[in-house]
């Protein structure tokens, strides 16, 4: 993130100049404006929106993020991009709480303990579970927003969900196994991350819509649930692949990646299509697979 800071040290000069030339306060040698405001337009910097922390008399404004990060590197960027955007805004601070996976009692038991730190609106990537909506719905009757993030949860209170079209991306996935020449037909080895997370399950829908309509004979063998953990993921597809040797194709629309490709390399099927998302969770097991 650029920071006055950041441009005080490429331009050579204190933080007291650059916030001088930036908002216009007192005298400022007319060539080292010039090259202050060149340098914060070529950085890219953002002035905080607010102003800063206690000039508007009402304190910090306190925003709770859940993510199920633990175990998943997918919300390592997910997080950097909440807290560049918390940066952003000085009256803002951002309360955190991890999970691994998506047991609806510990989602619950984490919005709860965001809601006893005093957070005044909430970022929540949760599960689609009666208890969640219940807890949604208490937040909001006392009056705190929540947007969704990363999964759209159906008939909550919320202000907006911001994530990807699951189903389109389940329907590039099929368009490109269908470019990869599969074998016919393609027996199907599912491994979604929680079957109560929608994006995971809409990936597969659409999946299996785009695939019909390529005219690719497809059968699913199974639907397994990794947790979104590697070793529950090597766990369910080393069983699944015992039990059905005519599988010839794995689908993985959650994490859990790395333990999936372990599997397969263990099993040495190395004939077996991969098709995954965050593929930086794979790149030890890639070299070794016929993977898209």
């Amino acid at each position: 993130m650029v920071t006055v800071r950041s441009i005080a040290q490429a331009a050579g000069v204190s933080r007291g100049t650059v916030d001088r030339v930036l908002h216009e306060r007192g005298s400022v040698n007319p060539e080292v404006a010039l090259r202050v405001r060149a340098l914060s337009r070529e950085l890219g910097y953002v002035p905080p929106r607010g102003g800063r922390s206690g000039e508007s008399g009402h304190g910090k404004f306190r925003i709770g993020v859940l993510v199920p990060s633990i175990g998943n590197l997918f919300f390592d960027e997910v997080l950097e991009g909440v807290y560049q955007g918390s940066a952003e805004f000085a009256d803002i601070e951002i309360e955190v709480r991890k999970l691994q996976g998506f047991e609806p009692d510990d989602h619950v038991r984490a919005i709860r303990e965001l809601l006893e730190a005093g957070c005044q609106a909430m970022c929540l990537t949760t599960v689609s579970d009666d208890k969640v909506r219940a807890v949604l719905e208490e937040l909001s009757q006392k009056g705190i927003r929540v947007v969704l993030m990363n999964t759209c949860v159906e008939k909550v209170p919320a202000v907006c969900y911001v994530g990807s079209d699951y189903r389109k991306s389940g329907r590039t996935c099929a368009g490109m196994l269908a470019m990869m020449q599969p074998p016919k037909p393609v027996r199907l080895l599912v491994a979604v991350g929680s079957r109560k997370v929608p994006g995971h399950m809409q990936r597969l829908e659409g999946f299996m819509e785009e695939i019909k309509r390529l005219g690719v004979p497809c059968e699913v063998s199974a639907v397994v649930e990794t947790g979104d953990s590697d070793i529950r993921g090597q766990q369910v597809t080393t069983e699944s692949l015992a039990a059905d040797s005519s599988i010839n194709c794995v689908y993985v629309t959650g994490a859990g990646i790395q333990g999936v490709g372990a599997a397969l390399i263990l099993l040495t099927l190395q004939q077996v299509r991969v098709i995954f998302f965050q593929a930086r969770q794979l790149m030890l097991t890639a070299k070794k697979l016929q993977v898209l």
